[in-house]
């Protein structure tokens, strides 16, 4: 894809983001950190360790969906959150692997007490996601480490003395897009919208 078409490619994805705020409601601006750095690794290396947070991202997912509407089994696709992620840092040098995620439709009000409640339960299943990965390309003889870091943020959307309206967070999400890095939104983990 070449310059040209990759700035088009992130101005419709930004448009899409735009319409997605106003069209969904949306709860909760949700950062979680990895243990993974991308800079001055090889390109094999790189991408290994983005496909570790993706299906990081998955199970953490697949675990927000049972807290919150329970078992997916008898789950009313109605009922099921909205849930839109972006995964970050991938062209820092002093950042590690970052994914910052929206979610909405969570079937409770919003509130500050709810919130902390979530961040618990959230920064929980984040460290039960379980996903290892290599520290250094050696994949035979390198230590594991876990992908998921002890750090998570969630911050009411619209609400409070810092809220981000949903365009802001959307359009946050997606602001590597802007820079070199084109496909920063994880349409694998793009769920109800």
């Amino acid at each position: 894809m070449n310059r040209l078409q990759r700035q088009h490619y992130a101005q419709a994805q930004k448009a899409w983001l735009e319409r997605l705020a106003n069209e969904h409601k949306w709860d909760y601006a949700i950062t979680l950190q990895t243990h993974l750095k991308t800079y001055a690794v090889s390109a094999a290396t790189r991408q290994q360790r983005i496909e570790a947070v993706e299906k990081a991202t998955h199970r953490f997912k697949m675990r927000l969906n049972r807290l919150l509407t329970g078992n997916g089994w008898r789950r009313n696709q109605a009922y099921t959150p909205h849930f839109l992620s972006s995964i970050e840092g991938v062209d820092s040098k002093d950042n590690t692997l970052h994914i910052h995620a929206s979610i909405g439709n969570v079937g409770h009000k919003t509130t500050e007490a709810t919130r902390a409640l979530l961040e618990q339960g959230i920064r929980q299943l984040w460290l039960k996601t379980n996903v290892f990965v290599p520290i250094t390309p050696n994949l035979t003889t390198s230590p594991l480490t876990q992908v998921a870091k002890d750090d998570v943020k969630v911050v009411l959307i619209g609400k409070g003395e810092q809220a981000y309206t949903a365009q802001r967070w959307l359009g946050y999400t997606a602001k590597e897009a802007d820079k070199a890095r084109w496909d920063v939104v994880d349409w694998h983990n793009a769920q109800n919208l």
